[in-house]
């Protein structure tokens, strides 16, 4: 009985021995992978990417993914794994082939993320009784190594940058406008910040120098 049971234990021991030697025999000849990501380049803070790692085929074959330590456990597997990236840094994810037969080295790639910079903080007062024609200036205070950029002025509005960064601006109002809203957003190098709104309203067109009419 006793040799019987050594000899399932032998067997055994010699089949997995077997099966390491063919993973290790086949190991250079894995899959080879290839990470991409999209968009590309640096993601906006709380956007999602996309990273695509094509090349694992072969019998019983899957992709894992892995965040920050490649001997971390996985986060996800498949072909395509889509974070949501919620922290300005720079995250390694690491990709792993496995097949029957294969255990591919981790292949890492690196998604960098900027933070949305803050609304700005508006420093011209809201405008009411607006003459056509003539200019009024837009000012925000100014954060370094941001720039600003301005839209919703009505169609036909003229608008000259007073400063490099744009954080005052001087805009010309058409014939033809009412009331809405315009408005300034910060930029970092590759991140827009919600819009802070300014409030335009004329009550009637009035040629440049013109009285106002009675409020």
């Amino acid at each position: 009985m006793k040799s019987i049971i050594t000899l399932c234990i032998i067997l055994m021991i010699g089949q997995s021995l077997s099966s390491l030697a063919a993973i290790e025999k086949n190991e250079t000849n894995c899959p080879t992978l290839s990470i991409s990501q999209s968009p590309t380049g640096t993601i906006c803070q709380g956007n999602y990417v996309t990273l695509n790692a094509p090349g694992c085929t072969g019998v019983g074959a899957n992709v894992t993914w892995h965040k920050d330590d490649p001997n971390s456990a996985s986060v996800a597997s498949g072909q395509y794994y889509s974070p949501q990236m919620n922290t300005a840094r720079t995250t390694t994810y690491y990709a792993k082939c496995l097949t029957s037969t294969c255990n591919t080295p981790k292949l890492s790639h690196n998604v960098t993320v900027s933070p949305i910079p803050t609304a700005p903080t508006r420093l011209s007062t809201m405008i009411n009784n607006i003459r056509t024609n003539e200019s009024y200036v837009f000012e925000v205070a100014a954060t370094s190594g941001l720039t600003y950029t301005w839209s919703g002025f009505p169609a036909g509005s003229v608008i000259t940058p007073l400063t490099a960064s744009s954080i005052k601006v001087s805009v010309q109002f058409p014939t033809t406008f009412a009331s809405g809203y315009a408005y300034a957003y910060a930029i970092n190098d590759t991140c827009q910040s919600t819009g802070t709104f300014f409030w335009c309203e004329t009550v009637q067109a009035l040629p440049p120098n013109a009285p106002l009419p009675p409020s």
